[in-house]
C-alpha cells in the first residue's frame, strides 16, 4: 500500500467487502448517466460517458500499471467535466469549451508529475511507473518544467489566436502565467520535494484562478 494512499477507505479496510465499493460505484455511474441523458440531452451524457470510459478503461485499468504516458493519455478524462457542461448547456460543443478541455488536458501531465517527483520512492515501492518514478532527477525536471511551460503559454496563446476571450481573460493568464513560470523556475533551479509539492499545489490554484477569470471575462466581455 502507497505511503499516500494508506488512509483511504479501501486500503484501511473500512469498505467491507470491497464488492461493495465497486457495486456503489457502478451504480453512480449507471445513475448518472441515465439523469444526464434522459434529463438533459444524449450528448451530455456521451461527454460523462467518454470521461468514465477514458479514466477507468484507458488510465486505471489500461495504462496506469504499465507505462508512464499513463497521466498524459489518460488525462483526458480531466477534459470530458467541460465538453459536458458545454453539451449541458447548449447541446453542442463550445469553442470556449474546447479550449478548456485543451487546458486541462496540458495541465493534466505536469501538475500530477509534480505531485510524483515528491512521491516517487512511494511510486517505485509500489511498482507504478509515473514518469518522475522512472525518469532519473535531470530528466524528471525538464518534463515538469517543460510541461509546466506549455500549459502557461497556450493559456496565453488563446486569447491571441481565438476569439473565444477578451481583456479579463488576458490579464489574470499573464498574472498567473507568470507566478506558475516563478514556481517553475524555483523548481528547476532547486529540484526538491519541497519545491515539487509547492509547484503543485499552486497549479491547482492556478487552474481554479484562471477558470473564474474566464467566467469573469464571458460575464463582462471587456475588449482590449
Amino acid at each position: 500500500v502507497m505511503h499516500r494512499t494508506r488512509t483511504r477507505p479501501l486500503p484501511q479496510h473500512r469498505i467491507e467487502p470491497p464488492a461493495h465499493a465497486l457495486a456503489f460505484g457502478v451504480g453512480l455511474l449507471a445513475l448518472s448517466l441515465a439523469i444526464a441523458g434522459l434529463g438533459i440531452n444524449p450528448l451530455t451524457a456521451v461527454m460523462i460517458g467518454l470521461g468514465y470510459a477514458v479514466y477507468i478503461g484507458v488510465y486505471t485499468v489500461g495504462l496506469k500499471r504499465i507505462h508512464m504516458s499513463n497521466i498524459v493519455i489518460g488525462g483526458f478524462a480531466g477534459s470530458c467535466p467541460a465538453l459536458a457542461g458545454s453539451a449541458a448547456a447548449a447541446n453542442s460543443i463550445s469553442l470556449q469549451a474546447v479550449l478548456i478541455a485543451l487546458l486541462v488536458f496540458l495541465w493534466t501531465p505536469g501538475h500530477f508529475w509534480a505531485l510524483a517527483y515528491r512521491s516517487r520512492e512511494d511510486y517505485r515501492r509500489a511498482r507504478l511507473p509515473m514518469l518522475p518514478a522512472v525518469w532519473d532527477e535531470r530528466r524528471s525536471t525538464v518534463a515538469i518544467a517543460g510541461s509546466t511551460a506549455i500549459v502557461a503559454l497556450a493559456s496565453i496563446a488563446f486569447f491571441f489566436f481565438t476569439s473565444a476571450f477578451d481583456a479579463i481573460y488576458l490579464a489574470v493568464a499573464l498574472v498567473l502565467g507568470a507566478a506558475l513560470l516563478a514556481l517553475t523556475a524555483k523548481f528547476v533551479a532547486h529540484p526538491s520535494a519541497e519545491t515539487a509539492w509547492a509547484g503543485y499545489k499552486f497549479s491547482g490554484i492556478y487552474l481554479a484562478l484562471l477558470l473564474i477569470g474566464m467566467m469573469a471575462d464571458a460575464i463582462l466581455r471587456i475588449p482590449l
